[in-house]
C-alpha cells in the first residue's frame, strides 16, 4: 500500500509528519484526514473555544509531492436548522494538487 503524510500547516507554522501512513490510495488518505481535521476542531473548541477553521492538512506521497489538501473549513458540513441545507458540504472537502 502506498504511504502518505500528512502535514499540518496552521498559523503558528508547519508540523511535519514524518512517519505517515499506509492507504489504499489519495481518496482514502484525504478521508484519513478529513477525519484528523474534524478531532483537531473538536479539541480546539473543547481546550480553546476556538475553531480553527484556516487550518490544513497537506497530504504528500513518499516523494515529498502534494496530493491533496484537506482544510478544515472543508471537513464540516454546517446546518443551520433541520430543513435547511449545509452550508459547507464534504464535497468541497477535497482540494486535489494534482491527479
Amino acid at each position: 500500500m502506498p504511504r502518505y503524510f500528512f502535514h499540518l500547516r496552521d498559523r503558528s507554522g508547519t508540523l511535519l509528519d514524518i512517519e505517515g501512513s499506509e492507504h489504499g490510495d489519495a481518496d482514502a488518505a484525504v478521508a484519513e484526514a478529513a477525519r484528523h481535521a474534524r478531532s483537531m476542531i473538536i479539541d480546539e473548541v473543547r481546550h480553546r473555544s476556538a475553531l480553527p477553521m484556516g487550518d490544513r492538512i497537506e497530504i504528500t506521497d513518499v516523494a515529498g509531492e502534494i496530493v491533496a489538501t484537506v482544510r478544515f473549513a472543508d471537513s464540516l458540513a454546517v446546518h443551520w436548522g433541520d430543513d435547511e441545507a449545509p452550508i459547507l458540504t464534504n464535497d468541497a472537502m477535497i482540494r486535489r494538487m494534482k491527479d
